[in-house]
């Protein structure tokens, strides 16, 4: 089915001398345009490719594509050279939906840049009721207003994200898919997409091109190898990070990682649950970090039953009961404080959820305003108090209709969005200085309470009240203990923390690797590889239909690499002769046109539509371009279009044409002829 199907072209070009143009219609199946050279077919196929906004395909300059006779000075019906002043190119085009359309560009530079779209056919829209898209500026083909972005949509196209030569990511933007679609006269003829938009700097383009236009999974495929390979590398050093910081921590306290924790992930990495934190004894045994810490629990148990504590100590309990009480007091204070340091997190994202949705708008309202220093004429619905979605009218404010009051303008607008987001940037930046104040007061609250805790701890080791030397004695290799474990169980969380993520890093990096291992070897899924067969076997086929000779049809395969035809793994290209060349051309644009029509479990992404101007090069044979004629015109059962622009003998034509359902628009004077009042 076709995405994109060219319904009429019509041309208008005001003279100092009149109106002069052009009415084509095309439909279904194929369509030519027959005249000498010079009467004006590659003016209006290349009208075509300028009303689509698609100059880029012909090369990095993207200059305005149309001859002269559109654009400076044509000649009349005496041959006389006659100014031009301006020229309007009307394109009506249908989807797959059904949908019709009606595009409008203008030949001016500047006009040039804005692009007017109109529901409907043609001779039925309403000159008043269009919408303005912007071209060849920034954004056209990732904003609302912008045409390609339209374009894109209309046609259903989902631009995929290929790399740059300097590593970084783009879309394959519709001027690189048009390639496929489309062969221009004087450098087109070369080769397999000899002609493409090579300025936008993208790595691999025409294996891209083709790559999308197949719809083959290998581009799936290959992003999803990308992104489970850079999530084992991120996975892997998380590892190492993770690792390197348990050895550190470790290493503070006197003890080191067991090697049973590996350095590198693998299939078989294991995280067991019980410690692999080691030190050694006196002797160089090994001993791990359970068994230290139970060893030095029952050293200070033995100290403690060594003594017992005689003393009054009313005064040291009442401290500490104060104590006690202040600590309570202050974790609530703490406790209030982080629940309003949360708050203020909420209002900052309150605060940048408004400064996003106030950049959107400005950023509408500047394209807008752009369309119209463009000399957009269009009538913006919001500005005329027309609702965009019922057509109603509507109120822009609260007050009595008796009230006057004027809508803002759009330069009004901007300024007030401007004013609005310098609020919303103030007042984030004040809210971002509370934060951090709270912030700090939050640690020293934080502090604060260590030292209750640490003086509430200190009075209750006081009660023991030393009398002798033997006792102080006790009393400091007790507090050395008391440290010494609660160091170690400090270490032991931190093992079960890191074990944890450790653990947490091992399934996902083997479930990563699991699914790595289920992508095709080479890329190519089942699919993938009948599209490529039936491609190959339709190419070998129209080949022979063509009539090439140049060398034995049977030893052509299809580069995997490029997905053009090759001869002993090297795409074809001095081992045909010219004629040849062009055999080679015709069978394979042909080929990717029909693909989809060859099964009906297959489909692509190519929109359906073949454009060729003067196909016939090198002196091909009549008898091939007579079959590639042939084969053409089949397309028309299959609800594809190709059009073709040829100076052939009109009496040649005709013969050939015989039988076939062809529509020929043949002219014996140029195309660009003076309109009659």
């Amino acid at each position: 089915m076709s995405k994109l199907k060219i319904n009429r072209l019509v041309i208008r070009t005001k003279t100092t001398d009149g109106i002069f143009g052009a009415d084509l219609t095309f439909t279904s199946g194929l369509n030519i345009i027959s005249a000498e050279n010079s009467f004006g077919k590659s003016t209006c196929i290349q009208s075509i490719i300028y009303a689509l906004g698609l100059e880029g395909t012909l090369g990095p300059s993207r200059n305005n594509p149309l001859k002269s006779a559109l654009t400076t000075k044509l000649r009349d019906e005496n041959e006389n050279e006659i100014p031009v002043i301006l020229t309007k190119i009307y394109l009506e085009i249908s989807n797959s939906a059904g949908r019709t359309i009606t595009i409008l560009r203008k030949s001016d530079d500047d006009a040039s840049r804005i692009v007017s779209v109109f529901e409907g056919a043609l001779e039925t829209i309403n000159v008043e009721k269009h919408t303005d898209y912007f071209l060849k500026d920034p954004g056209s083909a990732q904003r609302e207003r912008g045409f390609h972005y339209f374009l894109n949509n209309f046609l259903s196209i989902t631009q995929p994200e290929v790399i740059k030569y300097d590593g970084t990511k783009t879309k394959l933007y519709l001027e690189s898919i048009f390639c496929v679609n489309y062969v221009e006269q004087t450098r087109g003829w070369g080769g397999i997409l000899n002609v493409t938009p090579t300025y936008l700097g993208i790595k691999d383009l025409s294996q891209n091109i083709i790559e999308y236009t197949l719809d083959l999974d290998i581009r799936e495929i290959r992003r999803k190898r990308e992104v489970h390979l850079e999530t084992k590398k991120n996975l892997e050093i998380k590892w190492q990070n993770t690792l390197s910081d348990l050895e550190t921590r470790s290493k503070s306290y006197g003890f080191f990682v067991s090697t049973r924790i590996p350095e590198k992930l693998g299939t078989k990495t294991q995280v067991y649950d019980d410690s692999d934190l080691y030190t050694f004894d006196g002797k160089e045994n090994e001993v791990s970090l359970p068994q230290k810490i139970k060893s030095l629990q029952l050293q200070l148990s033995s100290l403690v039953d060594n003594y017992k504590n005689n003393n009054d100590n009313t005064d040291i309990d009442e401290r500490i009961e104060q104590l006690n009480k202040l600590l309570i007091s202050h974790e609530n204070t703490v406790a209030s404080l982080i629940t309003d340091l949360d708050i203020n997190q909420q209002y900052i994202e309150s605060i940048t959820k408004s400064i996003n949705n106030t950049k959107e708008s400005l950023r509408k309202y500047r394209d807008i305003e752009k369309l119209q220093e463009l000399g957009s004429i269009e009538k913006f619905k919001f500005i005329e108090n027309i609702c965009p979605t019922c057509d109603q009218p509507i109120n822009n404010n609260l007050l009595p209709s008796t009230v006057e009051n004027q809508t803002l303008s759009i330069e009004d607008n901007i300024k007030y969005l401007e004013k609005t987001q310098s609020v919303f940037d103030s007042l984030l930046k004040g809210e971002r200085v509370k934060i951090e104040r709270k912030e700090k007061t939050v640690s020293i609250a934080n502090n604060k309470l260590r030292e209750l805790r640490s003086e509430i701890k200190a009075l209750q080791r006081s009660l023991l009240s030393p009398m002798d030397s033997n006792i102080r004695e006790i009393i400091r290799k007790e507090v050395e203990l008391e440290k010494d474990i609660d160091n170690l169980l400090t270490l032991s969380d931190v093992e079960k923390n890191k074990k944890t993520v450790l653990n947490a890093i091992v399934v996902d990096w083997q479930f990563t690797d699991s699914l790595l291992h289920k992508l095709p070897y080479d890329g190519f899924s089942q699919k993938d590889r009948t599209k490529l067969n039936l491609l190959r076997d339709s190419f070998k086929s129209n080949l022979s239909d063509f009539g090439y000779r140049s060398t034995p049809i049977d030893l052509f395969e299809l580069s995997t690499n490029t997905y053009k035809p090759s001869l002993d793994g090297v795409d074809i290209g001095s081992e045909a002769s010219a004629s040849d060349n062009i055999r080679v051309i015709w069978s394979y644009l042909y080929s990717l046109l029909m693909l989809d029509t060859c099964d009906e479990n297959i489909s692509t992404n190519h929109l359906g539509l073949l454009i060729l101007d003067e196909p016939r090069q090198q002196e091909t044979k009549d008898i091939s371009f007579q079959m590639f004629i042939k084969k053409s015109s089949e397309t028309f059962n299959k609800d594809k279009q190709v059009i073709i622009g040829t100076s052939e003998k009109y009496e040649d034509l005709t013969r050939m044409l015989k039988n076939l359902k062809v529509n020929l628009m043949h002219f014996d004077e140029s195309i660009i002829r003076r309109i009659k009042k």
